[in-house]
């Protein structure tokens, strides 16, 4: 089911993100896809010309995205990480295991119906029990924190998948949620014209997705043109791809579809949303 037409998004408008030198994070060279955090047009300050906005749904529904990896001579790419943020606490809550017990990745062909858990860790502190996953909390390239509708200020996380395998050239569609007591997993979106950074792939629509964090997969759930729908503009999900071209080409159908079914029907009454 694809719909520009669904309204009961999850509109949490501001964030974008700089890596403070101080933090630890994973060292990669230039990205193959940058679609990175926007750094102009931030937060209320910015009035109508705000470029940064966060995502996230009530239930078992959350945000993503999709990315094109091109074609080489080998055919395929080797993806050393994947790199989003999220928003969530204040910036004085200090570790996001506060707030969320575990966060997932959840990537796959674009087309499929579903797609699979590729990376998933119970976040402890401002780690995880998966070596593959590291939280780093950031702030704006200016040093401001996320501005909520409301005001608040919250924290903003980078998060990276690392070491996720070789993937064929082509169109994949990736979602990332993470499991709260009370907290609504955002992920950090922006308006390709106004981030003033690159944004590779930017086609003005966010996907949505139904599962859970701890699900071995989700379904694909369609397309959001945020624009009137929770927003007064269009955004896309931020991510950076990491990829070298891979030197051993895999096998026809074994790239992240696992081919594992997820049962139930989505229905449009499950998806209760709320401004953050």
């Amino acid at each position: 089911m694809r719909t520009k037409e669904f309204r009961a998004v999850l509109a949490a408008t501001g964030i974008t993100i700089a890596l403070s030198a101080a933090m630890a994070a994973p060292a990669f060279s230039a990205p193959l896809i940058d679609r990175g955090l926007p750094d102009q047009n931030l937060n209320s300050d910015a009035g109508s010309d705000r470029s940064n906005v966060a995502w996230g749904f009530e239930g078992d529904f959350f945000s993503g995205d999709t990315f094109s990896l091109g074609s080489n001579a080998s055919g395929a790419w080797e993806v050393q990480g994947l790199r989003t943020w999220a928003v969530g606490g204040r910036p004085v809550v200090g570790e996001l295991g506060n707030i969320f017990s575990n966060v997932s990745l959840f990537l796959g062909e674009a087309g499929a119906e579903t797609i699979p858990t590729v990376a998933s860790g119970n976040i402890i502190g401002n780690d995880t029990d998966n070596a593959d996953i590291q939280i780093t909390p950031v702030t704006y390239a200016d040093g401001s924190h996320y501005e909520g509708s409301s005001g608040t200020l919250s924290q903003i996380w980078q998060i990276d998948f690392l070491n996720l395998g070789t993937f064929s050239s082509g169109d994949y569609v990736f979602g990332i949620t993470g499991a709260g007591d009370s907290a609504i997993w955002f992920n950090h979106a922006s308006n390709a014209d106004l981030s003033g950074t690159p944004q590779d792939g930017a086609n003005n629509e966010y996907n949505w997705f139904a599962g859970t964090s701890t699900d071995l997969q989700a379904n694909v759930g369609g397309v959001i043109d945020s624009d009137g729908a929770g927003w007064d503009k269009s955004s896309d999900v931020n991510v950076q791809v990491f990829a070298t071209e891979a030197t051993e080409v895999p096998l026809p159908g074994s790239l992240p579809l696992l081919g594992l079914g997820l049962a139930g029907l989505l229905f449009l009454s499950r998806r209760r949303t709320r401004q953050l």
